[in-house]
């Protein structure tokens, strides 16, 4: 039984999925259904990742939390060769191309990565009881995009507004559900 960072960050999942579920159920009947489906389904995920990372031993009863690579596994043990030159091609070009790395760890290598991922998931919780669902998600989208996923500025805002315009078009103006 190990408790490593993963574990921490699938716990703060679930937990996050816990409350967003709980406070779903303040919503009227019709407009509670999708996020109470999609969290549910994400608690769901999140407690069995959390329990793999804690027990490792469990991806031997359960095969699909085994983790494997895109181009090797069980069944291919190995790739061709001509797959494997594409492959280091691949990393030459890219190793060319690299900076020397300075030794100063990046944000995503840091504890402040977590408490960014934190504070944004207790930030949309407080955020969703005074703004509509469909702005919310949106702005939760556009820090996470931009501060973890370390997403350009443009890419982050054009993803937050589809999905703000999209939400808005199924619960406002299909559903009728003004949440």
């Amino acid at each position: 039984m190990t408790f490593n960072a993963r574990a921490a960050v699938s716990l703060s999942i679930a937990v996050f999925a816990a409350i967003f579920l709980i406070t779903a159920f303040d919503y009227n009947a019709k407009a509670r259904l999708l996020p109470v489906v999609v969290t549910s389904g994400l608690l769901i995920m999140a407690l069995v990742q959390l329990a793999s990372e804690i027990f490792p031993d469990l991806a031997r009863y359960l095969p699909f939390l085994r983790q494997q690579g895109l181009l090797v596994n069980d069944k291919t043990k190995s790739i061709s060769d001509d797959v494997r030159s594409v492959i280091d091609e691949g990393r030459e070009i890219q190793d060319e191309a690299a900076p020397e790395p300075s030794g100063v760890p990046g944000p995503a290598d840091t504890p402040i990565t977590v408490l960014i991922c934190v504070a944004t998931m207790a930030g949309m919780l407080v955020l969703i009881q005074f703004v509509p669902y469909w702005v919310a998600v949106p702005v939760f989208l556009m820090v996470m995009l931009t501060a973890v996923g370390r997403q350009k500025l443009p890419i982050s805002l054009a993803i937050s507004l589809v999905t703000g315009l999209v939400l808005f078009g199924l619960f406002d103006l299909v559903l009728n559900a003004r949440i």
